[in-house]
């Protein structure tokens, strides 16, 4: 395996250990350490979104990215971050009836999730654009099937066998994404910025 494949799956197979780690010491009830928004699985998420968030705005700084996407993806990852932690897209799901009438379909209430799957196929796609680096796409382009495999799972329940495994499918997802970062190349003319 080469050395860069490897710093791109190092996150995933850090996060299936810490999964595994978190419904063991829960066992025999391991969905608590998934299916619940205080669970070790949604921290862990927190954490990597967060981690994703300084990811792009490093290389921004480098110029890896277009200033423009760097600044786009730091602040809907911190967004996101923001939201896992605080459960905010949950509150607007299950309080949106008592604000907006609207709220009675329940594509309304999903609304949030729709968006974040929206914006982040289109911001996801454009990156995989814009860095011409075949590993970099492919792990990039597996974190987002594994990401919009996650939205299918919470949104439809689809497969029904993955349902408690959802939070995980977000962490897996988010993992690959971070590699993907990871192994992002400089673009060798732009000026480094120092300071």
């Amino acid at each position: 395996m080469n050395s860069r494949l490897f710093v791109a799956l190092m996150p995933l197979a850090l996060a299936i250990l810490l999964i595994g780690i978190f419904m063991s010491l829960r066992w025999p009830f391991w969905e608590q350490s998934l299916m619940s928004d205080q669970s070790p699985a949604a921290w862990l998420s927190s954490a990597q979104l967060l981690v994703l968030a300084f990811l792009s705005a490093r290389l921004g700084l480098d110029r890896t990215l277009e200033p423009g996407l760097s600044i786009w993806l730091t602040i809907a990852i911190a967004m996101l971050a923001l939201d896992e932690q605080f459960m905010l897209h949950e509150y607007w799901k299950y309080g949106c009836t008592n604000w907006i009438e609207a709220c009675s379909q329940s594509w309304i209430r999903e609304l949030p999730m729709i968006c974040v799957a929206l914006f982040g196929a289109i911001s996801l796609t454009y990156l995989g654009l814009s860095v011409h680096d075949q590993l970099f796409r492919n792990i990039l382009y597996a974190s987002l099937g594994v990401g919009l495999l996650a939205l299918c799972v919470d949104l439809f329940s689809v497969p029904i066998f993955l349902t408690p495994f959802e939070e995980a499918l977000e962490v897996f997802s988010e993992a690959l994404f971070i590699g993907a970062l990871l192994i992002a190349v400089p673009n060798q003319n732009a000026e480094i910025l120092k300071h």
